[in-house]
């Protein structure tokens, strides 16, 4: 089944809460999340249309059925990953990496010099994913101020001792 690499209009922002919450269940079962009780909360309507006006969300597109998506957004001059999810059915096919390859075409045009993501270290579908598309493990002691109130906003739900800030550099 081919795969399709567009950008995400507004009508598609449902099916990509639909598949970031189908991904909770893969983190939850390996104990990433800091459990609060209920699901975690998924980005908003308005966190999408801000991404999708912002020029960086995009979605695979496999026949007519949204399969993955990404989204981001412009943090100073680099471009921050924010979520990446593609559908288990259809994992380990090249789509996230061809989600994330995408993503840095589009923060190159908009003027990036790197874009920046923040993962779990050792969750073989994260940080070691992210390591093999040219992705740095970035220091503690050279995190941002913005990338420091993005953990912030992150430990409520996450263990951010398990966490890491990444950036590749776009040519």
């Amino acid at each position: 089944m081919p795969i399709t690499i567009r950008p995400t209009r507004v009508p598609d922002i449902s099916a990509l809460q639909a598949i970031e919450a189908a991904g909770e269940a893969r983190f939850r079962a390996i104990g990433m999340f800091a459990d609060r009780g209920g699901p975690l909360p998924v980005e908003t309507q308005d966190d999408h249309r801000r991404a999708i006006a912002g020029g960086l969300s995009f979605c695979a597109d496999a026949e007519g059925q949204i399969v993955g998506f990404i989204t981001g957004r412009m943090q100073a001059d680099e471009a921050y990953l924010e979520q990446v999810d593609v559908l288990e059915s259809h994992g380990r096919r090249g789509i996230g990496a061809a989600l994330v390859g995408h993503f840095g075409d589009a923060a190159r045009s908009l003027g990036a010099r790197g874009v920046v993501l923040s993962t779990f270290r050792d969750v073989a579908w994260n940080g070691p994913f992210y390591a093999r598309l040219g992705f740095e493990e970035i220091a503690r002691a050279d995190l941002t101020p913005w990338m420091l109130e993005i953990e912030a906003g992150q430990r409520p739900f996450l263990d951010v001792s398990r966490r890491c800030f990444m950036r590749r550099a776009l040519p």
